[in-house]
């Protein structure tokens, strides 16, 4: 799989110049909560959306919470649709009113809360901490009958048992009533497991998509590009497809771009074949063949095991999480997000070294440093770089990557206007401005590439890495 994902990864970076997502800091603890053992737990509530603070500024956690305002927090913690919260069955209370009906409501249907038997639900009592327990253990959607014991130990326990009161000094009765700090723990500390739930499923689907990955011989792929900018008040847009067919071992890969410019169209096709242990790229361009070394076949992981191949998989991501389904090659698929990690950088990095040295060919020793210093300060800004990707739901493959590289781009162009070794070209990036950028890459087929076969014409191409030799 590293040899798919790393030579799919370079050449988006190198055709789109993707950047990285740059997340503003969230915003400061409670000035009451700042320092104390709740600060993590209220923060990580405050900024989900999940608990409230109040307009001076503080949360108030030695306050006690009543009924209502405990329905209102787990509500949000399951986070319904304004739409579902709405259409939750009315639960007919007497004494429920104003705000707190909607999330009452929505909670009685959830199974998270009960009213009495008089028809009254008393929202303003005082929830305790064994009421407490039972409503997060209910908004797991664990079914009571599978706790042992009776109330309220079966829930007390469960909620134990499930990490709940591991920030909850020991000391504090079960029928007392519980403050917002240590609800704010209990909440948490659901949102942390399912974390950990989550982490769990993303390895496995993650490991079941390097195993489906793994033996892949070939395949074909549709890339589309779209980049806006604008220089000196005019403005240009590029808009390529391009068609891709790739083959694992030896590696060899043809691409076929068509690219509008300045309402022209311009068709460009690329080669990559493996010759005596090199990895040589070919191009056409307006009639015209140019080839370019790229380097020992070693820095691009042909000869990776399958556990080397995971582990590099693995180290690919960080942050992952499941956005929802779609479907692609009309199959079902599941849409993930996730980043590149620092890790898996620092792996591309050093390929790139490899790759570049081999692209660089003759040129002068302290030129090509120079180069090589701009394009690691280049790929250090992929690190966090976050993606879309889907993988099949049947088979597990990777069928498709969606990037929205605006940021990199930027952040590419900035490296160079910034490089004394970029000359002109340093100047002319000071002047762009980047719009937009994106690229959608779509595998369309898996193993069905038989041959890619190098054209006559392209055995008389012009040798790039000899150019400078040339005065």
């Amino acid at each position: 799989m590293k040899k798919f994902v790393s030579v799919m990864l370079v050449a988006l970076m190198l055709l789109s110049g993707v950047t990285t997502a740059f997340c503003a800091e969230g915003a400061a603890a409670p000035k009451d909560v700042a320092g104390t053992t709740y600060e993590e737990a209220v923060k990580a509530l405050l900024e989900a959306d999940v608990v409230s603070g109040y307009k001076d500024g503080t949360y108030r956690p030695a306050n006690t919470l009543t009924r209502a305002e405990a329905c209102a927090f787990l509500v949000n913690y399951l986070a319904p649709t304004a739409e579902e919260l709405k259409a939750a069955p009315d639960s007919k209370f007497s004494d429920v009113k104003g705000w707190a009906v909607s999330y009452v409501n929505y909670a009685v249907q959830k199974g998270i809360v009960t009213g009495y038997k008089d028809g009254t639900f008393r929202p303003g009592n005082q929830v305790t901490y064994q009421e407490m327990a039972a409503m997060t253990v209910n908004a797991l959607g664990i079914d009571a009958k599978t706790l042992s014991g009776s109330w309220p130990n079966n829930y007390v326990n469960k909620a134990k048992e499930l990490g709940m009161y591991e920030n909850i000094s020991v000391s504090k009765a079960n029928s007392a009533q519980a403050n917002r700090g240590d609800v704010a723990e209990m909440i948490y500390s659901l949102i942390q497991n399912k974390d950990k739930d989550m982490e769990k499923a993303m390895v496995e689907r993650l490991v079941k998509s390097e195993e489906a990955m793994a033996d892949v011989k070939s395949m074909s792929m549709d890339m589309g590009m779209k980049i806006a900018l604008s220089a000196v008040g005019e403005k240009l847009d590029i808009d390529a497809a391009i068609q891709m067919d790739m083959i694992a071992e030896p590696l060899a890969m043809q691409m076929s771009m068509n690219m509008n410019m300045l309402g022209e169209s311009q068709k460009v096709e690329y080669y990559y074949v493996t010759e005596n242990g090199e990895l040589i790229m070919y191009m056409q361009m307006d009639g015209e063949w140019y080839k370019m070394s790229l380097g020992d076949m070693d820095v691009y992981g042909q000869n990776q095991n399958l556990k080397n191949n995971m582990e590099v998989y693995l180290k690919a991501y960080d942050n992952v999480r499941i956005e929802g389904r779609d479907t692609v090659n009309g199959k079902p698929a599941t849409k993930f997000y996730g980043e590149l990690s620092a890790e898996y950088i620092d792996e591309i990095m050093a390929s790139m070294e490899g790759i570049m040295g081999g692209a660089l060919g003759q040129g002068s020793g302290q030129d090509n440093e120079a180069i090589m210093a701009m394009v690691n300060k280049i790929m250090e800004t992929m690190k966090g770089f976050g993606y879309e990707m889907w993988l099949d739901d049947e088979s597990g493959q990777m069928v498709k990557i969606h990037m929205d590289g605006t940021e990199l781009l930027k952040k590419v162009f900035e490296e160079i206007a910034k490089s004394d070794e970029a000359g002109e070209l340093a100047a002319l990036m000071k002047e762009v401005k980047i719009d937009d950028c994106s690229v959608d890459l779509t595998i369309k087929s898996i193993d069905n590439v038989k041959e890619i076969k190098l054209p006559e014409a392209a055995k008389n191409a012009i040798d790039m890495n000899t150019l400078s030799d040339v005065e």
